[in-house]
């Protein structure tokens, strides 16, 4: 699976941008931590939700603009 992640990333890598790359696997990051919120309720902080807001407008501003 890791073998098939790279290939995808390098695939990705090639189509677009390196910071392009940077920016989805952040973002990436951030559903899935959220996801992990929603499913097993973890707690949130303040700064936690700050930080993830943060990274989300972050995201759709180079989506965006780019």
């Amino acid at each position: 699976m890791g073998f098939l992640i790279n290939i995808a990333a390098y695939i990705q890598v090639r189509a677009t941008s390196p910071l392009t790359h940077m920016v989805s696997g952040t973002f990436k990051g951030v559903l899935q931590t959220w996801l992990a919120v929603a499913v097993f309720a973890n707690r949130v902080t303040g700064l936690f939700a700050a930080g993830s807001a943060v990274v989300v407008a972050g995201s759709f501003a180079y989506g965006y603009f780019r």
